[in-house]
């Protein structure tokens, strides 16, 4: 149904009139009018509107017919003409305009005030719905709640960043995306911006002079290395853990804590940091398959399969004595090998509410017949049938829950995005690791798929 509201103007539309104009609109509307909005508002200055009869405006030739509930009024219209030709008049503060959600503004039966123009012209309750407020896009949703259609920017460059761009941009609730740094690809969805992911101060220092009012992050390493912290610290909003959460992902020693502390099923293991514990450790034991997992952050690449004992051996010598893998692989994991086949599990997570997104499952190893060394993943598809409703509870009552619990217990409570890297064995599921972001490539199917 039509709504009611107010008109200020407060800004002149000089050399970027369409860019600045299209920023300053507000479109009381349900969410899914808000594009319809932000399409009338970018043909009036490419002077693609013009009257009609009814005081609606024509439509754009090739373009389907919107409801007539959607259409800008003639008053409107000519009151953006004059703004954007002459420049709108200040505002004194008796005509100040008043958030939507105050009493005086939703209780306003006798029709909306083009604040601080000359004429002072009053439009009527039941036709007007694009406003100029601030420089915000306001949302009336079905709920009738009042929520800004956002400034967001997404962190990273890679495929993963690519679906998160593409799927913001379509939303209603979503004016502007940004990139940082973005790639060839995502300039199409977004503006894409050259600055190193790695220098926080400057991601901050432009998430402040653009207004951004929401950060997604897409790798790790930013990540773990605070940038959720140093947003939150001045005022900003991003989706992620702090870096204490991080370290989920950031060690897989503290992860392997967490899993014991909340008894999540997983493979057995040990922790070393000195090659000659680690050898006495694989020396002791029957000659099998393990897994030799360097601690820290190696993009997808610091694990290795090793089919017997003295690949293991191998492995600990690159690690702890080479340093093949840098700080990485200065501590490291030695577990048994789990057989099954994998999947991926992605988790909305908030406090005590944890939201599981649709399973993928990903192509890891490389070399036909998976002979080769692990990848960070080399596609991804979803859905997958090996994860069936009852198994899909069973991974958030023995996996998800237990893992959240814990972490909240442990002082890092988490909040973002919790993915799982599961091995669906004869016992069950049980965790191989997990990722505190979305997965790529798994996150570019799951994305398209909401």
């Amino acid at each position: 149904s039509p709504v009611s509201g107010f008109v200020d103007h407060r800004r002149t539309c000089r050399d970027s009139r369409r860019q600045e104009f299209g920023r300053d609109v507000i479109g009381c509307a349900r969410q899914h009018q808000v594009h319809t909005i932000k399409r009338l508002v970018r043909q009036f200055f490419d002077g693609q509107l013009s009257p009609a009869k009814g005081n609606r405006l024509t439509r754009t030739p090739g373009r389907r017919q919107q409801p007539k509930s959607i259409g800008l009024e003639l008053p409107l219209l000519e009151q953006l003409k004059h703004d954007s030709a002459h420049g709108a008049s200040g505002a004194d503060d008796r005509n100040r305009v008043e958030h939507p959600d105050s009493p005086s503004h939703s209780n306003c039966h006798s029709g909306g005030v083009l604040a601080g123009h000359p004429s002072r012209q009053r439009l009527p309750v039941d036709s007007l719905h694009p406003l100029i407020y601030s420089d915000r896009i306001l949302i009336k949703t079905c709920t009738r709640r009042w929520i800004e259609a956002m400034k967001v920017l997404v962190i990273g460059q890679g495929g993963r960043e690519h679906a998160l761009a593409w799927k913001l941009a379509r939303s209603e609730s979503v004016s502007e995306v940004f990139c940082i740094p973005g790639n060839a690809g995502i300039a199409a969805e977004a503006t894409c911006v050259d600055l190193d992911i790695d220098d926080i101060p400057a991601l901050v220092k432009f998430a402040q002079d653009t207004s951004i009012d929401l950060t997604v992050v897409g790798p790790e390493a930013p990540l773990v290395g605070g940038l959720v912290d140093a947003f939150q610290s001045d005022g900003l909003s991003a989706f992620g853990p702090t870096a204490e959460a991080a370290a989920l992902e950031g060690s897989k020693a503290f992860a392997k804590e967490i899993m014991r502390r909340g008894n999540v099923p997983t493979a057995d293991y040990a922790v070393f940091d000195t090659a000659a514990d680690a050898r006495h450790f694989l020396d002791d034991r029957e000659d099998q398959a393990w897994v030799v997992k360097a601690d820290g952050l190696a993009a997808g690449k610091g694990v290795l399969m090793c089919r017997n004992r003295d690949e293991a051996l191998a492995a600990v010598e690159e690690m702890l004595v080479q340093l093949s893998f840098g700080d990485a692989g200065r501590k490291l994991v030695i577990e048994q090998t789990l057989v099954g086949q994998e999947a991926s599990i992605l988790a909305l997570v908030e406090g005590n509410t944890i939201l599981s997104l649709e399973a993928s499952q990903d192509h890891k190893r490389a070399g036909d017949g998976d002979t080769g060394p692990n990848t960070g993943g080399m596609g991804a598809y979803s859905p997958t049938p090996l994860i069936t409703p009852e198994l899909m509870a069973e991974i958030e009552e023995r996996i998800l829950i237990p893992t959240v619990h814990a972490m909240k217990l442990a002082g890092t409570p988490f909040s973002g995005l919790l993915y799982a890297g599961l091995m669906i064995t004869k016992q069950g599921p049980k965790v191989l690791e997990y990722n505190v972001r979305f997965g790529d490539p798994e996150a570019q199917p799951v994305l398209m798929r909401l």
